[in-house]
């Protein structure tokens, strides 16, 4: 602006009308820089005193501080000194409880007349707790709950284990239990399968349980309604393989051939058939 005042005032000379306002301005923008500078100062001299107190006021705090300090380590040393002490009036007081006794013990005996034989020995091992009592202990109480768990389980559970609980299920008629054959060694391979089927057969032949068992269960199933009337398909199967539905089926088919009536025998197992090669027949 002084720069801008002194080129207006070269050129239009000290009575330019505009010179008059640059001026005005000029004056303005002093006094605005004037008081912003008086703000900032004063501004700055409120933080220096509020500073200077801080510090002083945190030296006070270390000089109490250090002086805490001091008097700690004064404290520490006095209480190492008195836990040293303490330690040397101990092993004292154990020194002279000992001997205390000691002297007890001769006063005794030499009151009663007796003579001392020996000290009495430290014992070796601990007297308390006892492991083997403990031990039967803690096995007979685990065999409690044990036990009762497994009572428990068993009057829970309700699978099938033996021939005589299928007795007691009320919607199934069990009307034979056939004993298992005799099959010797026939029993993996597949042409041998075939041959364990006619040795099975011809058991039935002879007067056995197993011929017993198959002959009551034909009459059984014609009791039962499984022939005549509308329905004349009897289905035989098993959970697993060689539990003898091949049998089963082969028998019951010569029982129904031999007492006249006409026989079907459809196998149904695809994978691993045998009726052709256990009745010996043709494809």
């Amino acid at each position: 602006m002084d720069t801008q005042i002194a080129g207006t005032s070269q050129t239009f000379g000290a009575n330019y009308p505009g010179l008059a306002a640059l001026l005005r301005e000029r004056d303005k923008v002093r006094r605005r820089l004037a008081g912003e500078t008086e703000r900032v100062r004063g501004s700055i001299l409120q933080s220096y005193a509020a500073a200077t107190a801080q510090v002083a006021d945190l030296s006070s705090q270390l000089a109490a501080l250090k002086q805490e300090a001091a008097a700690a380590t004064d404290y520490e040393t006095q209480i190492a000194s008195m836990v040293r002490d303490t330690e040397i009036k101990r092993t004292l007081y154990v020194d002279l409880s000992q001997r205390a006794s000691q002297l007890e013990t001769e006063r005794r005996v030499l009151a009663v007349g007796a003579q001392l034989v020996n000290l009495a020995e430290k014992p070796i091992k601990p007297s308390f707790p006892r492991p083997m009592p403990f031990l039967v202990g803690g096995l007979t109480l685990g065999c409690i709950p044990a036990t009762a768990a497994a009572l428990r389980r068993d009057q829970t559970d309700h699978r099938l284990r033996t021939t005589d609980a299928l007795q007691t299920l009320p919607d199934l008629a069990v009307l034979t239990c056939i004993p298992v054959a005799d099959r010797g060694r026939w029993v993996t391979q597949h042409g041998e399968r075939a041959i364990a089927l006619r040795r099975e057969l011809e058991q039935l032949q002879t007067p056995s349980m197993l011929q017993e068992a198959v002959r009551g269960l034909f009459p059984r199933l014609n009791l039962a309604g499984f022939s005549g009337g509308p329905s004349r398909t009897l289905l035989v199967t098993s959970l697993d393989a060689r539990e003898g539905k091949t049998f089963v089926a082969l028998a019951l088919a010569e029982f129904a051939a031999a007492s006249g009536q006409s026989v079907l025998l459809v196998e149904c197992d695809l994978r691993r058939p045998s009726l052709q090669a256990a009745l010996e027949i043709p494809k």
